[in-house]
C-alpha cells in the first residue's frame, strides 16, 4: 500500500468581533470585577495557530506533530487509531494461537494410538492440556466472541483429541484390573 502524504487542516481566518460588541463584553467583565479596568478598551490580539494540524487518515481527526505517529503501513494515525490498531493485532495474535493449541491437542490425541505413546505419556498430556483449553475458553467469554466462527470446529477438535488421547488410558486401566482380577 502506498503510504498518502498527512493531510493538514486549512487554517481558518480568525474571527474577530466587531469593535463595538467586543468593547461591551470588555465593559460588562470590568464592571464585574473579572477583568482589570484597562482590559475593557485594549482590543484582543487574534488568536493564530503556528503550524496547522495534521489529520488522522483513518479517523480524519485532527492531531498535532507531536502526538502523531505511524502505522505498519506507514500511514499517519491518532493516538487513538493506532491503540486501536495495536489491540487488533493482539487479538489477532491471541486467536490464532489458541486456535493452534486446539489443532495441537487434535494431533496429539490421533498421535497417541502409534508407538509414539510410550508409557502414555503422550495421552495424559493430551488430556491434560485439552481440559486446560476447555477450562480457558470457559473462563473467557470474550476469547470466545473473538473466535466467531472458529469456536465450533476448535471445541470439536479439542474434544476429540481428549478421547481419543484418553482411550489408550481407558485401555490400560482396564487391562490392569482385568489382570487383578484374574480374569
Amino acid at each position: 500500500l502506498a503510504a498518502s502524504p498527512p493531510r493538514r487542516l486549512a487554517a481558518s481566518p480568525p474571527r474577530r468581533l466587531a469593535a463595538s460588541r467586543r468593547d461591551e463584553l470588555g465593559d460588562a467583565l470590568v464592571q464585574e470585577g473579572w477583568l482589570p479596568a484597562s482590559a475593557g478598551t485594549t482590543p484582543a490580539e487574534p488568536m493564530t495557530t503556528a503550524e496547522p494540524a495534521l489529520v488522522c487518515a483513518r479517523c480524519g481527526a485532527g492531531m498535532s506533530q507531536d502526538r502523531a505517529t505511524y502505522d505498519k503501513g506507514g500511514i499517519l494515525v491518532c493516538p487513538g487509531c493506532a491503540a486501536t490498531s495495536q489491540i487488533a493485532e493482539g487479538d489477532a495474535r491471541a486467536v490464532s494461537s489458541v486456535t493452534r493449541a486446539a489443532i495441537g491437542v487434535a494431533v496429539a490425541g490421533v498421535l497417541s494410538w502409534t508407538c509414539l505413546n510410550m508409557f502414555f505419556v503422550l495421552s495424559v498430556v493430551t488430556v491434560a492440556s485439552g481440559i486446560s483449553w476447555l477450562v480457558m475458553v470457559g473462563r473467557a467469554p470474550a476469547l470466545r466472541a473473538r473466535l466467531q466462527w472458529r469456536f465450533l470446529p476448535c471445541v470439536l477438535a479439542v474434544i476429540s483429541g481428549v478421547v481419543l488421547g484418553g482411550l489408550p488410558l481407558l485401555f490400560l486401566a482396564l487391562g490392569i484390573t482385568a489382570s487383578v482380577l484374574g480374569g
